[in-house]
């Protein structure tokens, strides 16, 4: 069955590891820092309006409103601050015409411009020291009756989003500065970059409706863009730009550029490389984007040698370390190299720009994008990681020793010690729970804990670690959430697990389908119907999720058939009617198929009609229909031990390291055990632990094994049985008892009874079935039985051997009556007729029913030889007139030796 899905990763680019993730991460860098996905619009964001000469002093004061390009100003080093938001970094100039009218509101205020701390704060910021501007601008509204108190936290807003702090705009921007077009600007911006994807939407879209927005369309436009992408609606964002692409009096570059890059990640590649054509008259550097989107083109469309002339062509438009274009081209560079499997240069540029960049908001991408050479690597060397791990961060500032340490430990996980890798992910959450990789960090401990069955910790560490986060971004929160969900279902918390899905499935996600999926297949397994259609129902009502919904049907369907629902083969064929052209449509009819050849008899006909539909399409599902197609020959008595042989061979050489081998080998096995063929029974038993020595059926197989070699009737044989058994009695799985018992009647099958007895007592002497115990008893005693042909104290001690086992509460009637005349047996064996004569008549006296017959005549019979033998003619009349009394067919013999009593002692009823 498909099941929970799962996250593909810690995050969205988990993913896309290697070769496939530096092509894709080249836009997303351009989108500035670490966001999940393409950010174009931020890459593509105007740097200047107009001239200079035509800005207000307040124009440009509040220049940095928005960040333009966000790109580094070539006069400040933005530097990424532990624990701001992945992707933060300044601006570069330009709201332009949109911030100039808000300067404008401004201008009409002589009470803030006259004030000191005003004048200071907005000079501060014309300066390039938003800092500064940002503490002013806090001491002015803290001072009880600060007048344009709107005007101000416009203004500190601004500030904040330069200094990479969203979220405490987002704080600063309250419903009064909302009441303007500009205060929601800049709270939609605000919003974008802390990663809230949907609410930033919501307000890009009212702003584009927005009758009072002006002329200035592009930046709305281009906000909406972006905050679609980000939430995976590529198609929507390409709509959203299209009227700025058809607008023939457009000047403007960026809407060409962004819509080039999704054209990209749509592989349009015609399509982009229009777009790129209409970029007639770009700046310097809109030049060095386009030159980029152009070497990614030839990226992508395989043309190694026009890429690298591309991106090196961009080295010589922004050549500066902190320049982002730069850091693109370089990494186009080492992709480039990737692609020709020159995997030390790609990790030699990378690992130079990450050396020489120790504090840049670039750092969070070079890692992931060295991390992804390393995988490609067959033995990297994480010397230089482990070494960056160990820097002291008072020397050179904590981002490069954070993300090394983060990296070295999926590293590890992955290519390296397994152990250090869950111990270096455990410290990093530790030592920097608040970090933005931290969720991260919890995600990828959490999924690795999972596929080790470390399903209690998983739980653990993600419950810890949302309930010390609180106030982290919804999206770090989901994903830890969704891990923990999933650690939850592998526990069989199913309850905890649905409500978990369902909380997340309430956010208009590009996962929200998934979360769906994944309530409606817990509630299945709960059993709760009326849970399953609510999910159910909500995933209908969502646009473009067939595939999730097709999926939940055949997952029901497929759970149902697991369980002998007798409504599975029905709904499954309403699944191929409802969804014919899905994925697990064969899958569909191998399970049809399944179904055939499991009831009882075997509707042969079915199975090779529907094996017939399951198209061979893929491995998986080629070889479970072999698998299918040779337990339905192994069962069938017309085919030959040599055809069922020949399957097996052709099957083990096309699937030579199936997961399947093992219930194959101990199929042919049964066959050739069928036949009497032991041996060869004993040889494909034996295979199992050969060859799949960690697989669950080895229990069964080393039984089997043991069951064929004591068939074999030879001494070596059994004693080869005997050392079988005793490896499943080691193994202490749910055949240990029987495998000992086994052991035990192999030793007495090589008259070894006193060895036996020896092993019936370990095993007497531990909490047993009450089945096995009945036969231990009971083998013990015939045991004890056998030696009392040397001595007769094992007589007496089979007897109460015998006892015991007859006085067993709960044994069966047929345990008790075997139990009684085998007791009766030993007291003839040692010349006490009279108490053998009323062990036998306890077996009459037991109400045995059919399967307890044969010890009911066989006690009755002896019990009338005894009394025939003391002469008691009367007494041994009656026992075989309640004997023939009796229907069964040794009544009629009974009847026969009451007629000849009768006869010959004239014993006729009066």
């Amino acid at each position: 069955m498909r099941g929970i899905v799962k996250r593909a990763g810690t995050n969205a680019n988990e993913h896309l590891e290697g070769s496939r993730f530096i092509a894709w991460q080249l836009c997303k860098l351009a989108a500035g820092g670490c966001r999940e996905r393409l950010s174009a619009v931020q890459f593509y964001r105007l740097q200047v309006d107009r001239p200079p000469s035509e800005q207000t002093r307040w124009a440009k004061a509040l220049r940095w409103v928005i960040r333009g390009s966000r790109l580094q100003p070539s006069d400040r080093a933005a530097k990424l601050q532990s624990g701001s938001p992945p992707g933060a970094g300044h601006a570069k100039p330009g709201l332009g015409t949109t911030l100039a009218c808000i300067l404008f509101c401004l201008i009409l205020l002589p009470a803030i411009a006259s004030a000191d701390l005003y004048e200071e704060a907005v000079r501060a910021d014309q300066e390039g020291i938003p800092e500064v501007s940002i503490q002013k601008l806090r001491t002015f509204l803290s001072a009880p009756g600060a007048e344009h108190v709107a005007e101000a936290k416009l203004l500190l807003a601004k500030c904040l989003l330069a200094t990479n702090q969203p979220a405490a705009a987002l704080q600063v921007l309250d419903p009064e500065t909302l009441n303007s077009i500009f205060g929601r600007r800049l709270n939609a911006e605000a919003l974008l970059r802390s990663g809230r994807w949907a609410e930033a939407e919501t307000m890009w879209s009212e702003i584009v409706k927005d009758p009072n927005i002006g002329g200035d369309i592009v930046e709305p436009r281009l906000g909406l863009a972006e905050a679609q992408q980000q939430l995976g609606a590529t198609h929507e964002a390409l709509q959203s730009l299209s009227p700025l692409i058809k607008d023939q009096t457009l000047s403007d570059a960026r809407p060409f550029l962004m819509t080039a890059e999704l054209e990209l990640q749509l592989s349009d590649f015609k399509g982009a490389e229009d777009l790129l054509a209409k970029v007639n008259h770009p700046d310097r550097f809109q030049a060095a984007q386009k030159e980029a989107l152009s070497g990614r083109l030839s990226l992508v469309t395989g043309d190694l040698d026009a890429a690298e002339k591309s991106f090196r062509q961009v080295l010589t438009f922004e050549s500066g370390q902190g320049s982002r274009v730069a850091t693109i081209a370089r990494l186009g560079l080492a992709n480039t190299y990737i692609a020709r499997k020159e995997y030390e240069e790609a990790e030699s540029i990378v690992e130079k720009m990450i050396g020489e960049q120790a504090q840049t908001e670039n750092l969070p991408d070079l890692f992931q994008a060295l991390y992804s050479i390393y995988l490609l690597e067959q033995t990297p060397s994480l010397a230089d990681l482990t070494r960056w791990a160990q820097e002291d961060p008072k020397q050179v500032g904590s981002d490069r020793p954070v993300l090394a340490q983060f990296y070295l430990g999926k590293l590890e996980l992955k290519i390296g010690s397994h152990t250090n890798g869950l111990n270096l992910l455990r410290q990093f959450i530790a030592d920097h729970g608040s970090h933005p990789l931290a969720s991260a960090a919890v995600i990828a401990l959490a999924q690795q804990l999972n596929a080790d069955g470390n399903f209690g910790e998983a739980v653990g560490i993600a419950k810890q670690w949302l309930a010390a986060n609180s106030d982290t971004s919804s999206a770090d929160r989901a994903g830890v959430q969704e891990v923990l969900a999933d650690a939850l279902v592998q526990e069989k918390n199913l309850s905890s697990a649905f409500e978990l899905y369902t909380q997340l499935s309430q956010e208009a996600t590009p996962s929200q389908g998934r979360f769906l999926y994944n309530a409606a297949v817990c509630a299945l397994r709960l059993g709760n119907d009326t849970l399953y259609r609510q999910s159910a129902e909500a995933l209908a009502r969502l646009a473009k999720t067939e595939s999730e919904r097709a999926a939940l049907e055949f997952e029901k369907a497929m759970l149902e058939a697991k369980n002998g629902s007798a409504i599975a083969e029905k709904n499954l064929r309403q699944f191929l009617v409802d969804f014919p052209e899905d994925s697990h449509r064969s899958r569909a009819h191998l399970a049809l198929a399944e179904i055939a050849f499991t009831q009882s008899p075997s509707d042969h006909s079915r199975l090779k009609s529907e094996l017939t539909q399951v198209a061979a399409d893929d491995s998986v599902t080629q070889e479970e229909k072999a698998r299918l197609e040779f337990f339905a020959a192994a069962d069938d008595a017309n085919q030959s031990i040599a055809t069922v042989s020949r399957l097996v061979q052709d099957f083990l050489q096309k699937y030579p390291h199936s997961h399947f081998r093992p219930e194959i080998r101990i199929k042919l096995g049964e066959v050739y055990f069928r036949q009497d063929d032991y041996p060869n029974a004993q040889t494909q038993f034996e295979l199992v632990s050969e060859e799949d020595p960690d697989s669950p059926l080895l229990e069964t197989a080393l039984f089997l094994a043991g069951e064929a070699a004591r068939k074999s009737l030879n001494s070596s044989s059994m004693d080869h049985a005997v050392e079988l058994f005793e490896d499943v009695y080691k193994i202490n799985g749910s055949l240990r008892y029987r495998a000992r018992l086994e052991q035990a009647l192999t030793k007495r099958q090589a008259l070894q009874d006193r060895e036996a007895i020896v092993l019936l007592n370990d095993l007497l002497n531990q909490n047993i079935p009450a089945d096995i115990r009945c036969e231990a008893m009971d083998a013990k005693g015939d045991a004890q039985f056998t030696l009392g042909s040397k001595d007769e104290a094992e007589y007496r001690e089979a007897i109460k051997t015998f006892d015991s086992l007859a006085a067993l509460e709960g044994v069966s009637a047929v345990c008790r009556q075997s139990a009684l005349y085998k007791k009766a047996k030993c007291y003839e064996k040692i010349g006490q007729w009279d108490e053998a004569l009323t062990a036998y008549y306890d077996v009459l006296s037991i109400d045995y029913g059919a399967p307890g017959e044969i010890w009911y005549f066989r006690a009755g019979f002896d019990a009338a030889q005894i009394l025939e033998s003391k002469k008691s003619w009367a007494s041994a009349a009656a026992i075989y007139q309640k004997l023939a009394a009796t229907p069964s067919s040794r009544a009629e013999e009974a009847k026969n030796r009451l007629t000849r009593l009768r006869l010959e002692h004239f014993l006729w009823p009066e």
